[in-house]
């Protein structure tokens, strides 16, 4: 006579410890999974919030702006220091409008040559630079 008992038979037991690990091996891949989504994300939001297309924009725009005046020929320096008086002006109101502060500094060293220094933040990236024009 074959005599059978619930202490004998081992195989749900094994059913369950393999379920287990495998819903353990899920959820351990469901975060790695969403870790590497969120890192992906952060990375390229800090290249996107770098603001180096607003950097690049107003500087080239001040360089040039001072290299036209000064090398025109019937631009006197009042008229010249007056013009980019008012520039300076105009950009630093652009750019608060948009939370950024600009501060531009130019002086007219010897009539020919032109120091411009140019100083940008936005609360997180400052940048200052001074060039000869």
């Amino acid at each position: 006579m074959v005599r059978m008992s619930l202490s004998d038979d081992n195989n749900a037991q094994w059913i369950m410890l393999s379920g287990f690990a495998v819903s353990l091996v899920v959820i351990g891949l469901a975060l790695l999974l969403n870790q590497a989504m969120i890192s992906s994300h952060q990375s390229a939001q800090a290249e996107q919030d770098f603001p180096k297309h607003d950097i690049l924009e107003m500087r080239t725009e001040t360089f040039k702006e001072a290299a036209r005046l000064n090398l025109s020929a019937n631009v006197t320096s009042g008229d010249f220091n007056n013009t980019m008086e008012q520039y300076c002006e105009n950009i630093d109101t652009l750019y608060l409008m948009y939370g950024e502060h600009v501060n531009i500094s130019i002086n007219n060293t010897n009539g020919t040559a032109v120091a411009v220094k140019v100083k940008f933040t936005d609360g997180i990236t400052n940048f200052i630079e001074t060039g000869v024009v």
